[in-house]
């Protein structure tokens, strides 16, 4: 059963994120914020440290080409940018123990990382108008802290997922 549940959740997290950025943007004071929800780079990177770099790049480069085709007009920014995110998880947590702090805050770290590297991807090739300030201010901190709140409240769930996949998938001894 969980073989066939854990790609199941990376799918519905994948096809979930698009009905939570319709909250976006939102008018707090004033002041502009766009929340841009990671829910499948946060599984993607769940995968990389309780389960198998291999598995987690394969689920990055399938659903980021599929990301790059349903989202973006340009097929390469998420195809690249998914499996070099669970290459990193997967590459640091080898030298760190797998601490629910620590990985909370790991990928706190990769996702503002993605966050970047898109936006620089974006402005690179001309689709924002935005400049760095602005794109912190509006767009990265909000965003960090609503997938904060999504590690804090599903983080667990799913990483219980994946280690029973793990366990579903090794022989029995």
């Amino acid at each position: 059963m969980f073989r066939i549940l854990v790609p199941i959740i990376a799918a519905s997290l994948f096809f979930i994120e698009p009905t939570f950025s319709l909250f976006s943007p939102l008018q707090i004071n004033g002041e502009r914020y766009i929340l841009v929800p990671h829910f499948f780079a946060v599984f993607l990177i769940l995968l990389a440290v309780y389960d198998s770099k291999k598995t987690a790049m394969i689920y990055g480069v399938v659903f980021g080409l599929l990301y790059d085709m349903y989202h973006i007009d340009m097929i390469g920014i998420y195809t690249f940018i998914y499996p070099f995110i669970a290459y990193l998880a997967a590459v640091i947590i080898k030298y760190v123990h797998k601490y629910t702090v620590f990985v909370l805050f790991l990928a706190i770290a990769l996702l503002v990382m993605l966050e970047v590297l898109s936006f620089l991807f974006a402005a690179a090739i001309g689709f924002t108008g935005m400049n760095f300030d602005q794109f912190l201010h509006s767009r990265l901190i909000p965003t960090t802290i609503g997938n904060f709140l999504f590690i804090v409240l599903f983080g667990y769930i799913i990483r219980w997922f994946i280690v029973k996949r793990k366990q579903a998938l090794e022989p029995a001894m």
